[in-house]
């Protein structure tokens, strides 16, 4: 179970939309509701931490206090020389860790209490810290890139992928697994889509030349106009299609794997990789 607690700053009780309910005829059961009062503890407990920061956090970091002596390393917010933070603007972890001791932004949690036994302590099956549903299942935050791996400060494509347009807790509930009994909580509109030029995905990610690819993301423009796809570091010169969230180019022949960029005006967006297959020169017949 997890409790809220006082927190440094006002905590804004989100009006966000209505959290996705399992599938199924009848009431909820015990588990689910006390998985939803958590949840919403969460959600609101990152809330106040972007108040007092800026960021948000990885789940584990919330209950965290500003001292040097804790009883485990992951409830050190200070931990490896800074806090991992989450950037509302890009939807991803910052690329230095914070440091978040001092004004401006400085740490004041805990922001919620995680029960003993309420969250993981070896990290089996995803990090260490993370609180763990009714099920000792771990809670998932996503971000509108994807779900937030917090130790290898990444954000991967796993579960949903960037399915959600904002900010969104998720509980796998009961069976574990991706499926309609999952508890999903999603943040209010406010904490939705990144602002800057932003690529979430590629699909497929493994393509040879001729291949149609989607990219998916945030801010690309609702027309082409000048801007442009690059495939390492050269411009496309086939698109099929381009909107704000998604484009779709062809790989030109004679593309080898490289990081596919969306340039706008005098912003470049994140890159990803793109892997081609090498072309085969010829084949070689055995009887």
């Amino acid at each position: 179970m997890v409790a809220r607690v006082a927190a440094s700053a006002a905590v804004v009780l989100c009006l966000a939309a209505a959290p996705r309910l399992p599938q199924g005829p009848g009431p909820l059961g015990a588990r689910e509701v006390a998985a939803l009062t958590d949840m919403a503890a969460l959600r609101d407990a990152e809330i106040a931490a972007y108040l007092d920061t800026g960021y948000f956090f990885p789940l584990e970091d919330l209950n965290d206090l500003l001292e040097s002596q804790t009883l485990y390393y992951f409830d050190d917010i200070m931990y490896g020389g800074g806090a991992r933070a989450l950037s509302l603007q890009t939807g991803n972890f910052v690329a230095q860790r914070v440091d978040v001791r001092f004004p401006p932004r400085r740490w004041g949690g805990p922001y919620v209490n995680f029960q003993q036994g309420g969250f993981s302590v070896d990290g089996a099956g995803y990090d260490p810290g993370t609180p763990t549903d009714p099920w000792g299942n771990p809670y998932y935050l996503f971000s509108p890139l994807g779900l937030v791996h917090p130790w290898s400060g990444t954000v991967t494509l796993d579960l949903y992928g960037d399915a959600f347009d904002r900010w969104t807790l998720v509980s796998l509930a009961g069976d574990g697994v991706m499926s309609a009994d999952d508890l999903i909580v999603p943040f209010e509109a406010s904490f939705g889509p990144p602002t800057t030029l932003v690529i979430s995905s590629l699909s497929p990610s493994r393509a040879a030349p001729g291949t149609h690819v989607t990219v998916r993301g945030y801010n690309f423009g609702a027309v082409q106009g000048t801007s442009r796809i690059e495939l390492d570091g050269r411009a496309v010169g086939t698109i099929v299609s381009w909107g704000d969230r998604t484009i779709v180019f062809v790989v030109p022949s004679g593309a080898a794997s490289g990081p596919v960029v969306v340039v706008r005006e005098l912003s470049r967006s994140n890159t990803v990789l793109l892997r081609i297959p090498a072309a085969v020169a010829r084949w070689v017949h055995y009887r």
